[in-house]
C-alpha cells in the first residue's frame, strides 16, 4: 500500500478521488472528529465490513468529501495520513483487491485503462 500512497503524492489531479466522499468506522469518525475540522459526518448505516460494525458517510449524496479544504485538499491529511478512513488510506483497494471504483476515482488507474483500451482497439 506505501507505493500507491507515493502515486498518490505525485497525482496531478489531488483530490479527484475524493470527489463523492467516503465511509468511516465510527471509531475512526470520533477521533477525526476530535481534531475540530470544518468536515462533517452525514448518514450513518450498519456494515459489517467496518470493525464497529457501522460506517459514516463523509458527504451527502455524490458530493464531494466534506473533508476537503478550500484548497481542495485532505484536511485530515495535513495533519496526519494516519488518521484518514482507513477505506482513504487503502484506496485504490479495497478488501486486498483493486477496486472496481479505481478505474473511476482514481486519475493513475484511469490512465493505465484507458490505454489498455486504445492497445485493445488497435491490436
Amino acid at each position: 500500500m506505501r507505493r500507491y500512497r507515493t502515486i498518490c503524492k505525485k497525482c496531478s489531479q489531488l483530490s479527484y478521488c475524493c470527489r463523492t466522499g467516503t465511509w468511516a468506522d465510527v471509531w475512526e469518525a470520533v477521533r477525526i472528529r476530535e481534531l475540530k475540522l470544518k468536515g462533517r459526518f452525514f448518514e450513518l448505516i450498519q456494515d459489517p465490513d467496518f470493525p464497529s460494525g457501522f460506517a459514516l458517510s463523509t458527504s451527502l449524496k455524490f458530493s464531494p468529501c466534506s473533508f476537503l479544504d478550500k484548497d481542495g485538499l485532505c484536511s485530515i491529511y495535513k495533519i496526519s495520513w494516519r488518521l484518514k478512513p482507513k477505506t482513504c488510506r487503502d484506496f485504490p483497494y479495497e478488501k486486498g483487491k483493486l477496486s472496481k471504483l479505481a478505474g473511476v476515482l482514481c486519475m493513475h488507474f484511469k490512465k493505465k485503462l484507458d490505454k489498455k483500451k486504445i492497445c485493445a482497439k488497435i491490436n
